[in-house]
């Protein structure tokens, strides 16, 4: 009988010890995630996998090479942008989609103006533009830009993030355009070769001015000779004396070297100047719906971007001016008050309702 035991015995063991050493299946080739009930960390499961767990990645396929536009140098904030938001997209969509960013608006052959026509029309994709230079299309555009509305970028931005943004958004939808962002070129300045410190300083000087009516006119209510040209010419203007000064936030001073040709930076904060990010409507609706998302995931990360890297330097570029030879004027409560008297009154008048209107102002303007 006691044999008999351990012959069962023995038989059980062999079972169970060939059911412990039964090899695993061999791993099937899947580029897919890991099912749920098999978690692994990103590493594990595909190499490639982005640092950041938050970003979406494509699966489609579909090859696209695009134009990205923007008026200044490489070295702006507006610029570097606009090249991060074509990392993002490239990385994002294994390098299926491939953003070229063309700067100093050689595509439009240095007119910003047209600049704007072309992505509209398609000839351009991808756009980072001035809300100032959309007013040739829509006068409605330079809305965020009314003189002395804000005190700071702050404040101005801050506003874009409620009703008024969607105002903008729902705009250049109309005009053919999907918003991916808004990016911050910052407050305009005045650079001159004379010393402003009052309204009766600023008379007779010939200042370059965008073509937006209400800038050339509260430059006219100042008593300047306010210019448009395209911006493209204005370093070679105020080279030759045809011009004596412009108006610029400190990014488009240094990335273009304005302070080489001018000798005065004065810090009035006149004008708020806000950046689209945009890509061409029809071209954005033909796209897979994962490339969609990764395009507008990543407008939202290269603006969020784009605003960080142009305010952080703000000091370091006052600074730089001033080693260039640049003199730096803040101006006095009084010459204050009397540059914002030109602004009230602009504001004022395009509160009429064959201008801007009141809802439209009340819309754009701070609560404080």
């Amino acid at each position: 009988m006691k044999k008999l035991v351990s012959l069962a015995l023995a038989v059980m063991m062999i079972f169970v010890l060939a059911a412990c050493s039964k090899p695993d299946p061999a791993p099937v080739a899947d580029p897919t995630p890991a099912a749920p009930d098999t978690p692994s960390t990103p590493a594990e499961t595909d190499p490639a996998t982005p640092a950041e767990p938050d970003g979406y990645y494509a699966t489609s396929t579909d090859k696209y090479d695009l134009k990205f536009a923007v008026t200044p140098a490489e070295n702006t904030a507006w610029a570097m942008g606009a090249q991060k938001l074509a990392d993002i997209v490239a990385e994002r969509t294994n390098g299926n989609v491939k953003i070229t960013v063309y700067a100093n608006e050689t595509l439009a052959g240095g007119n910003q103006s047209k600049g704007v026509e072309m992505i509209m029309q398609g000839v351009t994709d991808l756009d980072a533009h001035s809300n100032i230079i959309y007013t040739v299309m829509n006068e409605s555009y330079g809305v965020a830009s009314l003189p002395f509305m804000y005190k700071n970028e702050v404040e101005a931005y801050d506003q874009l993030m409620g009703p008024a943004g969607d105002y903008y958004r729902d705009l250049l939808e109309k005009d053919g355009l999907v918003l991916l962002g808004f990016g911050e070129n910052g407050m305009r300045q005045l650079t001159t070769n004379k010393a402003i410190n009052s309204v009766e300083d600023l008379k007779g000087q010939k200042i370059r001015v965008p073509g937006m009516q209400i800038l050339l006119a509260v430059f006219e209510k100042l008593g300047c000779n306010p210019i448009s040209m395209n911006f493209a010419e204005v370093f070679t203007a105020l080279q030759q004396g045809a011009i004596d000064g412009q108006e610029n936030p400190y990014d488009i001073i240094q990335g273009n070297m304005l302070y080489e040709v001018q000798d005065y930076l004065i810090l009035w904060n006149y004008c708020y100047d806000c950046l689209f990010y945009t890509i061409n409507k029809n071209l954005f609706d033909s796209m897979p719906a994962d490339y969609q998302q990764i395009i507008l995931e990543a407008g939202a990360e290269a603006t969020k971007y784009q605003v960080e890297l142009a305010r952080s330097r703000a000091d370091e570029q006052l600074k730089f001016f001033e080693e260039n030879g640049m003199t730096i004027i803040r101006p006095t409560e009084e010459a204050a008050a009397s540059y914002k008297e030109a602004g009230d009154y602009m504001k004022e008048l395009y509160r009429s309702p064959d201008k801007f209107g009141a809802e439209l102002i009340d819309l754009f303007t701070p609560a404080s």
